[in-house]
Formats: structure tokens, sequence, C-alpha cells
């Protein structure tokens, strides 16, 4: 009998010793009586499944992970089912400790966590449960709101920079972030307002001229090459949403051309534009191309830049050069200074003064040419000089160095009684009197930087020339931003009027482009931490060429006069760098093979080749090209530079939101897209005053 009670005994030790449910089949049996669990399984037996891990969103501590009851520095439970190579019980470590001390590592944050750390894991089905606002199989991504209405895409942060003019984003977050891309005419978070129609203030045109967008179209072929085919133009409204008119003829020259481009966008469904004004150029010889100035009166605010489609049969272009004939031919679009704009930052009228921008045709350091412009304020008498002074009013927000009973800044002073332009020149606006056409109220007006020499017969300096049409008498719009000439303080002096050889200049090798390259990285996000000013998207920016860059022993003397003929592309007929651009997009490259090896001193282009890692892109391209006469005396024709300018607009006074939804004179139904206006007004966007809608 005991014998027996002792087998019985030993047989139950031995089921006890056992591993606990057999490991549940989903492991095997291992030393000490304990389940080493399969993949993705865990707990004593087995029996709970691993939820799938990812980025998490936000790190948190994990607590006494060995039950030591010391939370410790270091990876504990390593060769775990869960954390094979180990985890940590504090937040993620963010140094490193090497034979020379403590080191900081980078990248560290977002360690891999079980639901991303966004969700719950259910250890019966190996899902994640997320939390509100997340998703995906290891809630590693943000959810979209309310799937965007039906009237949106849900994309990640990545992929909406990529359409927001190739912008890249590469952080941790690139394919995590989630966000709507609304359809056009959809707005809001989850793209579930419709927006309304867009207008100008009734009340904004009874004082001023509204600047609508202009944008010039030009095909041009070699010599003995005759244009043929034909071509679309491809029209992006207020909202983004593209319309591309039906095939035009090309072999229409001059007028007749407008003719066809002026029919072929009013032709465009939905009334999307009302009325275009055209203008042909005479720049390019019959039959082989045309250059028109197309203006969209009707379409209000900041449009994306007009495109021309010539490849109407696939990959087949539609448009080219007769066989007979051959040759080559080039297609561009391009901005003449005029651009429509949502904000007007110059919505000061300085009341009683108007003046006309002139050239300055003298050359040399003599009279009124030794202060270095290309143009002056003419038409200004003594009491107008006053109030401009006034108005103008300070430049640099330093009070300080203000001038006279008027307060207001001069240009610098170099001190031999030249005053050039300084880092901080004043901003006008020049509308002319009469508006062009007489009849409209649509006038874009041009921008131009100034300073003022004392010592001139013509004192009011301007940087930079008007189009032929506004070289007319115009009413002085001011501003309350600030500009500020672009700069990095390499000598570690401080930002100084007459340090020229630290400014950041432009460089771009033919006209009809949007990529400006600088010869010194102005990014805020990788420039050099000594920059007086830096630039990232969405920043605006004056690119003028005022004739600048005459060598001397000092280096690069900004405001100097130089040889005839070295700003030919300036100075011609409706070229005009009279606008604001906007930078879509900023960014290095690598280095080429003729990357410019300028001085870091004098900032002088020492061979023929030019500066091409650092490349800002606004908005629109540029009429003009910097490739012409030897302004920055390096002995090569390709090698121009241009001064360039932030513009800070007021958060505060002296701007006017003129162009809006309903045309700031109703409410917009979210609902609907319907504008609701206001007593007075009337039309489908408010923008028609009516005593009958009393």
């Amino acid at each position: 009998m005991k014998f027996e009670i002792a087998i019985l005994a030993s047989l139950a030790a031995s089921v006890s010793a056992e591993c606990p449910n057999a490991c549940s089949g989903h492991g095997s049996c291992s030393s000490f009586d304990m389940c080493t669990c399969s993949r993705n399984w865990q707990g004593s037996d087995c029996s709970q499944r691993t939820c799938p891990f990812g980025l998490a969103h936000v790190d948190t501590p994990k607590g006494d992970l060995d039950h030591s009851n010391t939370i410790t520095t270091g990876s504990v439970l390593t060769s775990s089912t869960v954390y094979p190579y180990g985890t940590e019980e504090k937040y993620p470590d963010m140094s490193v400790t090497l034979s020379g001390g403590s080191t900081l590592l980078t990248n560290t944050a977002h360690y891999y966590m079980e639901c991303s750390n966004k969700g719950l894991c259910d250890r019966k089905t190996g899902e994640c449960e997320c939390f509100d606002g997340y998703d995906g199989n290891a809630c590693q991504r943000a959810s979209c709101p309310n799937s965007c209405s039906g009237h949106g895409t849900c994309e990640t942060i990545s992929d909406l920079a990529a359409a927001e003019f190739g912008n890249i984003y590469a952080l941790w977050d690139a394919d995590i972030t989630m966000g709507c891309d609304c359809d056009a005419g959809y707005a809001g978070a989850d793209c579930s307002s419709r927006m309304c129609k867009y207008g100008i203030d009734p009340l904004y045109t009874d004082d001023t001229a509204a600047r609508v967008t202009t944008t010039s179209v030009r095909v041009s072929t070699s010599a003995a090459s005759a244009l043929t085919g034909t071509y679309a133009l491809k029209f992006y409204d207020v909202f983004g949403e593209d319309y591309t008119t039906q095939p035009i003829v090309a072999s229409a020259t001059g007028a007749n051309q407008c003719a066809l481009a002026k029919a072929a966008l009013e032709a465009l469904p939905d009334d999307v534009i009302s009325q275009v004004s055209c203008a042909a150029a005479s720049a390019v010889s019959t039959n082989k191309g045309f250059d028109m100035e197309i203006t969209f009166n009707t379409n209000p605010g900041q449009l994306k830049q007009l495109e021309v489609d010539y490849h109407l049969d696939g990959n087949e272009a539609t448009m080219g050069v007769t066989a007979a004939a051959g040759g080559t031919m080039t297609v561009s679009t391009y901005q003449k200074g005029t651009t429509g704009e949502f904000v007007d930052y110059f919505a000061t009228k300085c009341s009683g003064v108007t003046a006309t921008v002139t050239e300055d045709g003298s050359s040399g350091w003599g009279a009124d040419a030794k202060v270095g412009s290309i143009g002056y304020l003419s038409g200004l008498t003594t009491a107008t000089e006053n109030l401009l002074k006034a108005c103008l009013g300070d430049s640099d927000g330093d009070a300080t160095n203000n001038k006279d009973v008027y307060d207001w800044d001069y240009g610098y002073d170099v001190g031999n009684g030249d005053f050039l332009m300084g880092a901080f020149p004043h901003a006008i606006k020049t509308v002319p009197a009469t508006p062009v056409p007489s009849t409209s109220k649509i006038d874009e007006g041009e921008f131009h930087l100034v300073w003022y020499d004392p010592s001139a017969t013509n004192k009011f300096r301007v940087s930079n020339l008007p189009t032929t049409a506004r070289k007319v008498a115009s009413n002085i719009y001011t501003t309350s931003g600030t500009v500020e000439r672009l700069g990095v303080d390499a000598d570690s002096t401080g930002r100084k009027n007459n340090d020229q050889n630290n400014t950041i200049t432009g460089y771009w090798p033919a006209a009809y482009t949007n990529k400006v390259y600088t010869n010194i990285d102005a990014s805020c996000e990788s420039g050099d931490s000594k920059l007086f000013n830096c630039l990232q998207k969405g920043d605006k920016l004056f690119i003028v060429d005022g004739c600048w860059g005459v060598t001397t022993a000092a280096g690069i003397a900004f405001g100097g006069v130089v040889a005839t003929g070295t700003c030919a592309d300036e100075t011609s007929p409706n070229k005009g760098t009279g606008n604001l651009y906007t930078i879509t997009k900023i960014y290095n490259q690598k280095a080429t093979a003729t990357t410019e090896r300028h001085d870091s001193h004098t900032q002088r282009f020492t061979s023929g080749d030019y500066e091409n890692r650092f490349v800002v892109e606004v908005d629109y391209n540029i009429g003009w090209a910097t490739a012409a006469g030897d302004p920055d005396g390096s002995g090569s024709s390709t090698s121009g530079v241009v001064v360039l300018f932030k513009f800070t607009p007021s958060t505060s006074t002296g701007n006017y939101e003129y162009v809006s939804q309903c045309s700031n004179r109703g409410s917009c139904d979210g609902e609907t897209g319907l504008c609701s206006c206001f007593r007075g007004y009337t039309g489908d966007d408010c923008t028609t005053m009516s005593s009958l809608a009393i």
C-alpha cells in the first residue's frame, strides 16, 4: 500500500512540473519547464497573441519590467518573447557612453511600440483596438477626419507636400501623419465645407485699382522655321481646379493668335472665365512664333501659373516647326510683374502725391548717376516730397535712426556725399493715376524699392523700372511691412548698411524660369546661423535688377553704376521686375562640375561658372535673365548678379484683404457654397452694389 502511494505521488509531481497548458500549442516546453513561445505569441502558456508594432506616436516609459523594484537605465528583458533584443524601462535613452564621454544620439525618439502606443492589444485576436483618430493594423497612422466627407482623399503628409510644388517632407512621420486633400471648391479639415465664389470688394476699388494676373505666353522657333500644329492652354482657377481649352491653331500670329486664345479661354465651361484681354507683342517674326500677354480681368486672387499643353495626342507633340523648315521650338510662360493677390500689403494711399518712375539714362559717378540707380521719382514738388516722406515713415523698425520731422529713413550714407540703397529700403506700389485701360478698375500696379539721396537733384531713387505702359504719372501706395536685403554676418560685426560684401545674391542663366540660385545657403532649415534673415516656403521676395554689381577693391558695390548695356534685359520694354514673388520651395542640391568656387568674403564670381547648389523656387516664372553683361567684373558675360530682398508684411496695420469669398460683402453658406449678401449688395459673389438690394 505504501508503495502504491509513493508511485502516485511521483506521478503527481511529474504532471505538475510540465509546462502550463502544454504551451497552448504555440510554443515548446524548454528548460525549467518554461514555455518558449512561437513568434507573435506570448504569456506563460503562449496563449496570448502579440499585436503588430509601429513607430510610437508618443514615447512613454514602460516601468519596472524585470520586477527589480528599480527603474534602470539600459536594456532589460533581453531574449524575451516580445523583446528579443531587449527594451528599456525609462524613456528611450538619448545618449551613449563612449571612451571619450557621453555622446548625444539623434533620431532615437519614437521607439517601436505595440499598436504604436495609440491603441490597446486584444490578446485573443492579436489585433489592435486603435484610439480615436488613429488607423492601421498597428495604429501606425493618423485618421483623416470624417473620411474627408467624400470630397477629398486621405493622403500622407509626404504626399501632400509633394503635391504642393514638389516639396519634400522626410521626417519620422512622413508616412504616418495624414490629412485630407480636398477636391477643388471644398475646404476644412474634413473637406466638408463648400467654398463660395471669390470676388473683389467693391469698396476697395472705390479708392484704388485691383491687381489681377497677367501671364505672357511665348512660342518661338529658330530663324528658318515656321510654326505649325495646335496647342491648348491649361488655366487654374482660384480654387486650384484646372481647365484645358480646346485645341488652338498655332500658325496664326500677333493679333490673330490673341483672338484665338481669348476665344478658347472664354469658351471654357461653367463660365470659369467670363472675360480676358490679350495684347500681342511684336518680338517674334511672322510664322515663327508668337508672344501674347493675357490678363484675367474677372478672375481675382492668386492664381497658379498658366500652362501651355502641346502634347494633345499622348506623348506626341502636336505643335512644332514644319518638316520642310526644320529647326527648334521653345515654349515659355512667364510674368511681367503683375500677379493677382488676396491681400493688399500696400493699401495706404499717400494722399496728394503722384509721381512718375523715370529711367536715369546717365552713366558714370557724376551728378545723379552717382547713386547708381536705374530710375527715380520725377514730378515731385517740394510739398509732395514732404508728403511722401511722411507716408514712407520708418523702413527698418528702428525709430532711433529716423530723420527729420517726418520720422522716416534715408538711404545709406557712404560718407562722401553719396547715399546708396541700404539694407532696409522703402517699398512702394505705383498705380497709374489714369487706370490702364482708362475704363477699368483693374490695373495691377507695380512694386518698387526706393531710397532717398538728399544730395541728388532727383532725390527719390528707384531700383527697378516699370513696364512701358506704366511709365506714367502714378499714385503712390505705401506699406507697414519691412523690406530687408538678404545677407549673412560673416565677420560678426552685425547688420551694417554698408556691409555689401556679405550680401546674398541671386542668379539664373536664362529667362522664363522660376529657379533662382543663390551664392549662399539662405534656408532657415540649413543656412548659416549668422544669416541676418532666412528664407522658407511661403516667404515673399522682391527680385529686382538695379544694375547691381560694380566690382571695387572692397567687393561688390551695390548701387554703383555699370556700363551701358549690362542691364539690357531689365531695361527692355515690358520685362517688368516690379513683382512680389512667393517662395514655393527652397532646397540644396549636390554640387556639379560647374559649381562656382567664389571668394567667401567678396562673393565675387571668379570664373565663368556659377553657384548652383542653393535653389529658391518661386510661384511664377521670371520674364528676364541675369545673363547680360558682366556686372560682377568676373570677366564672364554669363555671371549676372541680382540682389534679393525679403518682404515681411505687417501683422497689425496697412493690410487689406480685398479678394475673398463673397467679396467681403456677404457670408458664405458652407453647405451650399452660395453667398448670402449683405444689404445693398447683390450678385453671386456680392460684388455688385445695388440700391434695390437694400
